[in-house]
């Protein structure tokens, strides 16, 4: 009698979770669904979600085709080395974007006419996607030089053109982040955590979470910040003794770009920032800048040359003047 009182319990458990199953499955329709979805929006239970305008679509999308481009590039450069590799030719420090790069892989051997072919083939790609690159870079360019946020993004150490552009594309309006850890967290800088009530606890890193196409750009910028050499700020100081710390060059570099995205929020904010880029450092950043535009159209703004272009943002009277 006991073992059939289970038997029976137990059936009446999977007959009523398999009920609950197609219930949810069969009977929740597009009606009922809907209704509900009314009621959460009118009863205030649901969460407003930011819809991005179109301006700011159609900068999410630059900023996407150009990292396609920058891959692309990337790949083909490499297509082309690892044929050369495997026809005993290293072209060591050469560019392999340059006709005089490629000439000088024509003059090292004594090539057969399908190779002649195969290796004008990968020239000719190489060369095809850093055009589209240079074309988007300059799209990009243009949309900094008359964006005023954008420009205020690269006095951020370890911020450049792209990664001006790329943040104000992102982010939109800043008002939607009300504290640092949200913009933090929303590109996914920070670090992950599992806990349980029974004393599980799991230390993640920064995982797959968030904005990868941003995060992406400000770990780069990390790592500049890291390696660079020629003036030690107090961000590379202080990523250094993490990396001792820690024994993890990952960790350092992911810390110091969670450290921008917080510059970045009180900068765009109106806020003082704490790690301002040297002076020097923000001319070649806006020279770079002047360069992707090209000189055409510096002219047409009534520039002669770029350095006079340059010089219209570092006045003689300027303070930061070097």
């Amino acid at each position: 009698m006991k073992s059939w009182t289970s038997s029976s319990a137990s059936d009446s458990g999977f007959s009523c979770s398999r009920a609950s199953r197609l219930r949810k499955d069969y009977v929740d329709t597009d009606a009922i669904a809907s209704v509900r979805i009314a009621h959460c929006f009118l009863t205030g239970a649901a969460k407003c979600v930011w819809i991005p305008d179109a301006r700011t679509r159609q900068r999410r999308e630059v900023l996407h085709r150009y990292q396609g481009s920058v891959r692309d590039s990337t790949a083909s450069v490499n297509a082309f080395k690892a044929f050369l590799v495997c026809n005993g030719v290293r072209m060591g420090k050469r560019n392999p974007r340059r006709q005089a790069g490629f000439d000088w892989v024509l003059g090292q051997k004594d090539w057969s006419e399908v190779q002649r072919l195969l290796l004008q083939d990968l020239f000719d790609e190489i060369r095809h996607h850093e055009k589209r690159r240079k074309s988007l870079f300059e799209l990009i360019c243009l949309e900094v030089n008359g964006c005023p946020e954008m420009k205020a993004c690269m006095k951020v150490l370890g911020v450049g053109v792209v990664n001006g552009f790329g943040l104000v594309a992102i982010i939109g309006r800043i008002v939607r982040f009300a504290r640092p850890a949200s913009l933090v967290s929303y590109l996914g800088l920070n670090p992950g955590r599992r806990q349980s009530g029974k004393g599980k606890d799991i230390r993640l890193g920064i995982g797959c979470r968030g904005r990868r196409d941003m995060r992406s750009l400000l770990i780069q910028g990390a790592q500049a910040v890291l390696r660079k050499t020629s003036t030690a700020s107090r961000l590379q100081q202080w990523g250094w003794k993490l990396y001792m710390r820690k024994g993890n060059r990952n960790v350092a570099v992911a810390a110091i770009a969670r450290k921008m995205a917080v510059q970045i929020w009180h900068l765009l904010n109106g806020n003082r920032i704490e790690l301002p880029e040297a002076n020097k450092a923000l001319k070649n950043k806006l020279y770079k800048l002047g360069q992707g535009m090209g000189k055409d159209r510096i002219r047409a703004m009534g520039f002669p040359t770029i350095v006079a272009w340059l010089e219209s943002h570092f006045p003689k009277t300027h303070p930061c003047k070097t």
